[in-house]
Protein backbone atom coordinates (compact mmCIF):
# COMPACT_ATOMS: atom_id res chain seq x y z
CA UNK A 1 0.00 0.00 0.00
CA UNK A 2 1.33 3.22 -0.47
CA UNK A 3 -0.04 5.81 1.83
CA UNK A 4 1.40 8.78 0.45
CA UNK A 5 0.03 8.64 -2.71
CA UNK A 6 -3.39 7.60 -1.22
CA UNK A 7 -2.97 11.00 0.63
CA UNK A 8 -2.76 13.27 -2.08
CA UNK A 9 -5.93 11.34 -4.08
CA UNK A 10 -8.55 13.51 -2.19
CA UNK A 11 -6.41 17.06 -3.75
CA UNK A 12 -6.36 15.75 -7.30
CA UNK A 13 -10.23 14.82 -6.69
CA UNK A 14 -11.32 17.97 -4.66
CA UNK A 15 -9.62 20.29 -7.25
CA UNK A 16 -11.47 18.15 -10.42
CA UNK A 17 -14.95 18.57 -8.42
CA UNK A 18 -14.32 22.22 -7.90
CA UNK A 19 -13.23 23.92 -10.53
CA UNK A 20 -12.82 21.05 -13.10
CA UNK A 21 -9.10 21.06 -13.62
CA UNK A 22 -6.62 18.45 -13.47
CA UNK A 23 -3.40 19.05 -11.39
CA UNK A 24 0.52 17.47 -11.46
CA UNK A 25 3.34 17.25 -8.90
CA UNK A 26 1.71 18.29 -5.68
CA UNK A 27 4.30 18.93 -2.78
CA UNK A 28 2.94 19.11 0.37
CA UNK A 29 4.97 22.81 1.78
CA UNK A 30 3.47 22.99 5.55
CA UNK A 31 0.61 22.28 8.21
CA UNK A 32 -1.64 24.21 9.74
CA UNK A 33 -2.46 23.44 12.69
CA UNK A 34 -5.91 25.74 12.84
CA UNK A 35 -8.28 25.97 16.11
CA UNK A 36 -11.26 28.36 15.73
CA UNK A 37 -14.83 28.74 16.84
CA UNK A 38 -17.74 26.75 14.80
CA UNK A 39 -21.12 27.07 15.86
CA UNK A 40 -21.08 26.64 19.70
CA UNK A 41 -18.18 24.55 19.82
CA UNK A 42 -13.99 24.75 19.31
CA UNK A 43 -12.99 23.01 16.47
CA UNK A 44 -9.17 22.10 16.08
CA UNK A 45 -8.02 20.74 12.47
CA UNK A 46 -4.92 20.18 10.51
CA UNK A 47 -4.94 21.54 7.16
CA UNK A 48 -2.57 20.40 4.78
CA UNK A 49 -0.89 22.57 2.40
CA UNK A 50 0.23 21.56 -1.03
CA UNK A 51 1.95 23.74 -3.93
CA UNK A 52 0.75 22.19 -7.45
CA UNK A 53 0.93 22.79 -11.16
CA UNK A 54 -2.14 22.56 -13.37
CA UNK A 55 -2.28 20.32 -16.06
CA UNK A 56 -3.27 22.26 -18.54
CA UNK A 57 -1.02 25.28 -18.85
CA UNK A 58 -3.85 27.52 -20.38
CA UNK A 59 -5.37 27.29 -17.23
CA UNK A 60 -2.74 29.93 -15.95
CA UNK A 61 -4.50 32.68 -18.71
CA UNK A 62 -7.87 32.67 -17.51
CA UNK A 63 -9.13 35.64 -15.87
CA UNK A 64 -11.98 34.05 -14.00
CA UNK A 65 -12.18 30.11 -13.06
CA UNK A 66 -15.41 28.45 -12.31
CA UNK A 67 -16.21 26.78 -9.13
CA UNK A 68 -18.20 24.50 -7.29
CA UNK A 69 -18.50 23.86 -3.56
CA UNK A 70 -21.21 22.21 -1.54
CA UNK A 71 -23.66 22.83 -4.27
CA UNK A 72 -23.10 27.36 -4.69
CA UNK A 73 -21.33 28.18 -7.48
CA UNK A 74 -18.21 30.72 -7.10
CA UNK A 75 -15.80 32.49 -9.40
CA UNK A 76 -12.13 32.14 -8.24
CA UNK A 77 -9.85 35.34 -10.01
CA UNK A 78 -5.59 35.33 -9.74
CA UNK A 79 -5.20 37.59 -6.94
CA UNK A 80 -1.13 38.75 -6.19
CA UNK A 81 -0.22 37.29 -2.33
CA UNK A 82 0.54 40.78 -1.61
CA UNK A 83 -3.24 42.22 -2.00
CA UNK A 84 -4.06 39.96 1.13
CA UNK A 85 -1.63 41.42 3.42
CA UNK A 86 -4.25 44.35 6.26
CA UNK A 87 -6.87 43.87 3.44
CA UNK A 88 -10.24 43.36 5.26
CA UNK A 89 -11.92 42.57 1.94
CA UNK A 90 -10.00 39.44 1.17
CA UNK A 91 -8.84 36.73 3.53
CA UNK A 92 -6.65 33.48 2.59
CA UNK A 93 -7.86 30.81 5.11
CA UNK A 94 -6.98 28.97 7.08
CA UNK A 95 -5.79 31.27 9.59
CA UNK A 96 -1.87 30.98 8.96
CA UNK A 97 -1.95 30.67 5.36
CA UNK A 98 -0.88 33.81 4.65
CA UNK A 99 2.24 33.90 7.19
CA UNK A 100 2.88 30.31 5.42
CA UNK A 101 3.47 31.67 1.91
CA UNK A 102 5.41 34.89 3.06
CA UNK A 103 7.75 33.49 5.70
CA UNK A 104 10.06 36.18 5.22
CA UNK A 105 7.06 38.42 6.93
CA UNK A 106 6.08 35.68 9.89
CA UNK A 107 6.39 35.75 13.22
CA UNK A 108 7.60 33.27 16.08
CA UNK A 109 4.09 31.41 15.72
CA UNK A 110 4.88 30.09 12.62
CA UNK A 111 7.74 27.98 12.36
CA UNK A 112 9.43 25.95 9.45
CA UNK A 113 8.97 22.13 8.94
CA UNK A 114 10.55 19.68 6.97
CA UNK A 115 9.00 17.07 5.30
CA UNK A 116 11.27 14.01 3.83
CA UNK A 117 9.52 11.43 1.43
CA UNK A 118 11.68 8.26 1.89
CA UNK A 119 11.06 6.97 -1.65
CA UNK A 120 12.91 10.46 -2.74
CA UNK A 121 15.81 8.85 -0.54
CA UNK A 122 16.32 5.67 -2.29
CA UNK A 123 17.12 7.34 -5.19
Amino acid sequence: MNTARKAKLPLFREVKEEINENIVDPQLIGIVENIFPWFDEIVHEYDFIYEAKFANPDTYGKEVIHGIEDDKEYVAVWMDLDDFQDNRNFKLLPDGLYEMLRPEKNSKAVRSIRHVSTKALER
